[in-house]
């Protein structure tokens, strides 16, 4: 993971400095990067990738940096029913800014860009970071135009639940634990798929569809021996 953040933010200095290059006065000059996050700003995984963009940006520009973040709140909304009146307040809100880079963060943030986003959005240069389970047979959409550098994020689950084994070689029962969203379900079935690679002398249970306190009560009584893996828990 940490290396993944290291390949974002070169990538991130790299865009920027590409973006001013032939224009030696626009390279003192402040820039203004705009960061679309998919989801809400409760996703754990938002604050180390946010953190690392600022990070690297201080690195390369100082204080000569201003830093817009955006959650469009993608999982409050019907799949593909995104209200195009909410993505007009970014598109008003930002049309008078100068704008260098525009990033991309989470699951399916490009679809409603795409579908809502004002052109001087459009044609941003763009970081796309999303997952992409190309391996698994899906296709991910990551590009926003020609100027998008993409960065999929591959789940592993297999080499993750091989490695664990081998980390806890007394393991007898391995426990799949998930939550009810549409997307923990999803990655339960790419889990549960994986999980064809382990020998038949480790027992297998699932356990979701279950509220939290449920499921905490179940966690906490299994045995010693027992390897709890969880895919997903939204």
């Amino acid at each position: 993971m940490m290396q993944k953040f290291l390949i974002i933010s070169f990538i991130i200095s790299s865009t920027l400095i590409n973006v001013a290059v032939g224009n030696s006065q626009q390279t003192e000059e402040t820039k203004t990067i705009l960061i679309l996050c998919a989801l809400s700003p409760a996703q754990p995984a938002y604050r180390p990738i946010l953190d690392g963009i600022r990070q690297k940006l201080t690195e390369e520009f100082g204080d000569r940096y201003s830093l817009h973040t955006e959650y469009l709140e993608l999982e409050s909304y019907p799949k593909d029913d995104y209200p195009k009146e909410r993505f007009d307040i970014y598109n008003q809100k930002y049309r008078d800014i100068k704008i260098d880079l525009l990033i991309c963060v989470g699951r399916n943030a490009i679809g409603p860009i795409k579908q809502f986003a004002e052109d001087y959005l459009l044609n941003l240069p763009t970081i796309s970071i999303d997952f992409d389970f190309s391996d698994n047979g899906f296709k991910s959409n990551l590009k926003l135009n020609e100027q998008t550098t993409e960065i999929g994020m591959k789940v592993n689950f297999d080499k993750s639940i091989s490695y664990a084994l081998s980390l806890f070689p007394e393991t007898t029962s391995i426990y799949f634990v998930g939550g009810t969203a549409p997307f923990d379900k999803f990655l339960m079935s790419l889990a549960k798929e994986a999980s064809k690679i382990i020998e038949s002398s480790k027992e297998l249970i699932l356990i979701t569809d279950n509220s939290m306190d449920k499921i905490l009560q179940r966690v906490h009584s299994l045995p010693v021996s027992s390897l709890k893996f969880f895919p997903s828990f939204n």
